[in-house]
């Protein structure tokens, strides 16, 4: 898969700590090498989008949204309290 990404999902990124990064960059590879979309199916506002888990002890995830053969990256953060999920809603409603 192709990879793409907003401002907002590399100001994400930075915000994490580099093991964080490290660990969400093997993520990412693993992404763009696959065939088929990978990860978790969402629900409700982020129906069309994805969630990979990834991080320390899968703290956080990474949603994005596949578009044919490209994987637009939409957040990246923790799971706990649906973080992730509200700034990837934020991000699409904008």
């Amino acid at each position: 898969m192709i990879i793409s990404s907003g401002p907002q999902f590399a100001a994400l990124y930075e915000a994490l700590d580099n093991s964080e990064q490290l660990l969400v960059s093997k993520s990412l590879d693993r992404l763009e090498k696959a065939q088929e979309p990978i990860g978790k199916l969402l629900r409700g506002g982020l129906a069309s989008c994805r969630s990979i888990r990834t991080g320390h002890n899968s703290r956080l995830r990474i949603v994005y949204r596949p578009i044919e053969e490209t994987a637009e990256l939409i957040a990246v953060g923790q799971r706990k309290g649906s973080v992730v999920y509200i700034i990837a809603l934020e991000i699409l409603e904008n």
